[in-house]
């Protein structure tokens, strides 16, 4: 859905409104002016934020006088649906009429069913609501209740009805139906309904007496029948009750449907500046609009041509995060999806380790088949809470004590480790083994410089006074990094070219798999500093930065997967490439030395650290958009791929990378400077408020987006996707993908690695946070492969007030695997950890 240069978004957005007013006006009376009223409804309609569609059914979704869901039209709901935006049935039609509708609107976009759960449906013109349960997604529309009063005395009702009928069309067939909460009387022409209609407005006092509750008439149509709904409910009060469990409010669905005219089925429903009409509409002036054709002249579009069109003219940002208000409502869909994707990332790891165990079979011949012990050797590569390699102290008795190795990660020796601190700068033992990760890896978390303490430059504060500096925020710190950095890569270099001329084995495989994971380390870290020192833009030093980066994730994976990757050439490579790495340490370097400042902070703690995991969640996660179509395979229309500055930095890089290894069409890189947390934060307020004073925020946010393809200047009308490391509540998920819409990109999905847990129940429901709208996730939102390390919180401390203590458990913990890490960090080398 992309939008154009001219229309609500364009230039002359303002004169493009005051043009649509007026021939609006010229159309529902015949005057060509332009009245205020129209304008003011008119622009609401087009700057409101709609976070569902509604669609009437019959003669909308329909051809007309036809019964069964236009194919055309069945896509454009799977479109909506598989952009995780929910769509709303409203018909006159009972369960038996709707269930058919759902099942041909699945055979007719081939939607995968999980997606159906965003499909709802309001029956009975109001009065029955079907859905699709979380427990059972096979079953299309399984759920259903009655909605509005109870009528009485149905028996003597129906007969009064059927009394009334008689008498009007005397010989001709009709029928009498009694529908949940409400009654259907089925005639052959609308003739006749209008006659019975007339009948029954006349006697509408005891008729409502009989039934207990005020009663209304409704005209509809189904197939060759005309219809005539009688009942205390209309299609417009259960619209707003499905709102209400939608969590958003009735004003921001998007209402479409073909019989708006006063007495018409959709007149109801389309009363409103949210509604329109592709078919007959009203002639109230603020209410009910037609869709003018792109140009604004001549007769309106109708049916699915008038959909699609308004489609791409509307702000339709569906929610993906939910108030903490719901929460309670939808904590058990959320524990559901929980379930499947523990189920799926142990499938996953699985995966992983299966290949990693070919590898090293093709490797080291003489491991044997890649059975049960090259399986465990496998598993043993990596810290699984970590992500770092990991040795085990028997296979630091393997290593020469001259071998380079050890002093490019400054093992400990083992004499030493009973008087003192190891004090390494890039290893650290953990309760299990040695990590080939040091205090150099986690300099952010750093209180000292563990290879000499750096002294903090003051800077002035905005009352003139003199304040520290915080040490993610400190060029001098920076400096001190890069420097060390470049030793490590020259040392790198030497220790690769030692290996290359030595016989490959499992223990000598894990030293160049540190080495990748350290190098990889540094380029991130690197790319990071280069984007804020250059103002989030796409200067040639970062885009340098970015492509070293894809060529070091290519490397990367080929050596860990490709059985046939050889040793010594692959490392002759190696060795070429880190060179590249250091020139480019070194070409930042000297950039910081003319800064006095950074306005932001760098070398900081990645939560999604895990190399294998971010691979695998970005696999599966173009697997799965590819096997919707949501992805291009069009070598002349690239796919874009954005990564959340504070989270998701590394995953475009590994995109690009995949694209290329699959044979994909390229991939075009961005990054989105976006966050929520901290004092870097950069998503205004009310992300889920859809206010006049967040769309403005959204439209100006273009301005954050670097791309690294410097030839481009926006993403407008390519598939995007975003991706990001967590979606704890989804709001800046949910901002990110609003501004790319905004700005005109077909976002398609996100791509997250780790997915949200039930276990921050407490955190979730906290005012002003939030979660996941369940039904997102394995939907729009795909990866997933592994579970979010946040403490579980099972009452709200006493210190509510503080915002750095508000997630914290009874003892002292929220993100698990960073106190692991500070733990680690304090242990090896107590003077740089503070």
């Amino acid at each position: 859905m992309s939008f154009m240069d001219i229309g609500p978004r364009g230039a002359d957005s303002e004169g493009w409104l005051d043009r649509y007013a007026c021939r609006v006006v010229e159309l529902k009376t015949g005057r060509s002016i332009l009245d205020s009223t129209c304008r003011a409804a008119i622009s609401k309609a087009f700057k409101t934020i709609y976070r569902a569609v509604a669609f009437d059914i019959d003669g909308t979704l329909t051809s007309p006088e036809e019964v069964a869901i236009d194919p055309g039209m069945a896509k454009i709901v799977r479109d909506l649906l598989l952009r995780s935006v929910p769509v709303i049935l409203v018909t006159g039609r009972g369960d038996t009429g709707i269930v058919a509708a759902g099942s041909e609107i699945h055979a007719g976009s081939q939607v995968n069913m999980h997606y159906l759960r965003r499909l709802y449906a309001l029956g009975n013109n109001g009065t029955l609501f079907l859905s699709t349960p979380d427990r059972d997604p096979l079953e299309i529309f399984g759920e259903r209740n009655s909605l509005g009063p109870e009528l009485q005395n149905m028996d003597r009702l129906r007969q009064r009805l059927e009394e009334k009928a008689r008498k009007v069309v005397g010989g001709t067939s009709y029928a009498v139906r009694e529908k949940g909460r409400s009654f259907r009387i089925e005639l052959d022409n609308e003739e006749l309904r209008e006659k019975v209609i007339t009948s029954l407005e006349s006697d509408a006092k005891k008729l409502s007496e009989l039934a207990g509750v005020q009663l209304r008439v409704f005209r509809g149509r189904y197939g060759q029948k005309f219809n005539i709904d009688v009942a205390a409910f209309d299609k417009n009060e259960g619209l707003g009750l499905v709102a209400s469990t939608l969590g958003i409010s009735a004003e921001e669905i998007l209402r479409i449907g073909d019989q708006g005219s006063e007495g018409g089925n959709d007149f109801d429903v389309l009363r409103s500046t949210s509604g329109f009409s592709v078919g007959a509409y009203c002639g109230e002036l603020e209410v009910c609009h037609p869709v003018l054709r792109p140009g604004l002249a001549g007769q309106p579009l109708t049916g699915a041509a008038a959909t699609k069109q308004l489609l791409t003219e509307v702000l339709l940002f569906p929610q993906l995060s939910l108030d903490p208000e719901t929460f309670a409502q939808r904590i058990d869909s959320l524990r559901l999806f929980e379930g499947k994707a523990i189920g799926r990332s142990r499938r996953e790891d699985d995966t992983l380790q299966e290949r990693l165990a070919v590898r090293l079979r093709y490797l080291v011949p003489d491991l044997g088949h890649p059975g049960g012990e090259l399986r465990a050797l496998a598993a043993d590569l990596y810290d699984p809470l970590s992500g770092a390699i990991r040795m085990r102290e028997w296979e630091l008795l393997q290593l020469p004590d001259q071998h380079p190795a050890r002093f490019l990660f400054t093992l400990p020796d083992q004499q030493r480790w009973k008087d003192e601190a190891p004090r390494s700068s890039w290893s650290m033992f953990s309760d299990t083994g040695l990590l080939l990760r040091g205090p150099m890896y986690y300099y952010g978390l750093l209180e000292e410089d563990p290879l000499g303490s750096w002294a903090e430059a003051d800077v002035v504060g905005p009352n003139g006074a003199s304040e520290e500096t915080p040490r993610t925020r400190s060029v001098q710190g920076l400096r001190h990094f890069l420097g060390h950095c470049m030793k490590f890569l020259w040392d790198a270099r030497l220790t690769v070219k030692v290996l290359r001329q030595e016989n490959a084995d499992p223990l000598r495989f894990k030293v160049v798999l540190g080495i990748l994971d350290n190098v990889r380390n540094i380029l991130l870290q690197a790319l990071h500093a280069a984007y804020v020192i250059d103002g989030h833009a796409a200067t040639p030093r970062v885009v340098r930065i970015f492509v070293l980066l894809v060529r070091h994730m290519e490397f990367h994976y080929r050596f860990h997967f490709h059985p046939d990757a050889d040793w010594r050439m692959c490392l002759a490579q190696y060795a070429s490439l880190i060179r590249g790495v250091g020139r480019a340490a070194a070409d930042l370097l000297r950039a910081a030395e003319f800064i006095p400042s950074l306005n932001e902070e760098v070398l900081k703690w990645r939560e999604c650290d895990s190399f294998l995991q971010n691979v695998s969640a970005v696999q599966i996660g173009l697997h799965e958009l590819r096997q919707r179509n949501l992805l291009s395979d069009n070598r002349l229309r690239p796919n874009a791929f954005v990564g959340i500055a504070s989270g998701g930095i590394e995953l475009p890089a590994i995109a690009s990378m995949l694209c290329r290894a699959r044979d994909l069409p390229r991939a075009v890189t961005a990054m989105a400077a976006v966050s929520i947390y901290g004092s870097d934060s950069k998503i205004p307020q009310g992300v889920r408020s859809g206010s006049d004073e967040y769309l403005r925020s959204v439209s100006k946010f273009q301005q954050n987006l670097c791309i690294f393809d410097l030839a481009r200047k926006s993403l407008s009308d390519l598939p995007v996707v975003i991706m990001d490391d967590n979606c704890t509540t989804c709001r800046t998920l949910q901002f990110t993908r609003d501004f790319l819409v905004y700005s005109g990109a077909d976002v398609v999905g996100a791509i997250v690695v780790r997915f949200p847990s039930a276990n921050r129940a407490e955190q979730m429901a906290m005012p002003g946070h939030g979660f996941p709208d369940p039904e997102v996730l394995f939907a729009f939102v795909r990866g997933l492969v592994a579970p979010s390390p946040y403490a579980r919180l099972l009452t709200l401390g006493p210190d509510q007030s503080s915002k750095s203590r508000r997630y914290l458990d009874s003892t002292d913990v929220f993100d698990k695997s960073k106190d692991r890490i500070k733990r680690y960090l304090k242990k090896n080398n107590p003077r740089a950890a503070g």
